[in-house]
């Protein structure tokens, strides 16, 4: 509950912030994007990889992981729109 209290709270700064974003930068697609779960699914996806307790506790490579994440999140989302 606090999650959604806190996203509802903050949506219409970071909506505003694209729409900042968007008009300094015309040329450019501002792409908003739910990133809140993406740190669980990174250590869900290394701990099934097979990788150890202790490089899976590594913030740094959680980290990676989430950024791969939303990456292939945005790369399958946009697949068909170029």
């Amino acid at each position: 509950m606090l999650m959604e209290t806190l996203l509802g709270a903050l949506t219409p700064h970071i909506e505003g912030l694209g729409r900042k974003l968007q008009n300094l930068f015309p040329a450019i697609k501002i792409v908003m994007q739910d990133e809140r779960f993406t740190s669980v699914q990174a250590k869900e996806a290394l701990l099934q990889s097979g990788i150890g307790q202790k490089k899976r506790r590594d913030k740094g490579l959680v980290d990676k992981m989430a950024a791969t994440i939303l990456l292939q999140e945005y790369l399958e989302h946009t697949k068909y729109r170029f």
